[in-house]
C-alpha cells in the first residue's frame, strides 16, 4: 500500500473537503491518504510515498496583513455552454508545456463565430481554491495514482456520497 500525506493548514483542512477525501472508502486498498498534522513533528508522521502540500500562510510569514485572496463567484464549467473538449485540449497542452500537474486556468469564452468556439487564456496559476473544479478529488486521486504507478479510479461517484 502506498501512503500519501496531505499537508494543508489545519484550519483549511475541513473547509476544503480534505477530511472527507481522506475518509472516503476506496474500491481498492492500494493507496492510503493521511493528514500531515502541523502540530506534530514531521518525522513522527513519515514515511510517505508522496506528499501533497498547499500552504496558505506564506503571506503571514511576510507579515503582509493587507494581502488576501478575494473569492469571486466562479461558475461551474458543467453549467456553461462551452466546448469541454476544447477546454480539455487547452488544459492538457498547458500542463505539458508548463510541466505542472495542478493548475488553475482562467478562460474568457469568446462568441461562437462561424460555429467555432474560441477561448482566451487570461491567467494560469497554482490553485487558489479547489471548490470551482468539478470532481476535483477524483482528479486529484487519479493524479496521485498516476505518479505512484497505481491503477486509476474509473468514476468520481465514490466522492459524491
Amino acid at each position: 500500500m502506498k501512503r500519501v500525506g496531505i499537508f494543508v493548514e489545519d484550519r483549511k483542512f475541513n473547509d476544503l473537503g480534505f477530511k472527507t477525501f481522506i475518509e472516503t472508502k476506496r474500491p481498492d486498498d492500494v493507496v492510503q491518504f493521511v493528514q500531515i498534522v502541523e502540530s506534530k513533528p514531521f518525522d513522527s508522521q513519515d514515511p510517505f510515498d508522496l506528499i501533497i502540500h498547499k500552504s496558505f500562510h506564506l503571506l503571514e510569514k511576510n507579515k503582509d496583513k493587507y494581502a488576501q485572496f478575494q473569492s469571486q463567484s466562479v461558475p461551474n464549467i458543467n453549467d456553461l455552454d462551452v466546448d469541454k473538449e476544447l477546454i480539455k485540449r487547452a488544459v492538457d497542452a498547458l500542463r505539458t508545456h508548463l510541466g505542472l500537474d495542478l493548475i488553475n486556468i482562467d478562460f474568457v469564452v469568446l462568441s461562437k463565430a462561424d460555429h467555432k468556439q474560441r477561448l482566451a487564456i487570461i491567467d494560469v496559476n497554482i490553485f487558489p481554491n479547489y471548490k470551482c473544479v468539478p470532481d476535483f478529488f477524483f482528479h486529484l486521486e487519479n493524479l496521485v495514482r498516476e505518479k505512484l504507478n497505481l491503477p486509476k479510479l474509473t468514476s468520481p461517484e465514490i466522492f459524491k456520497q
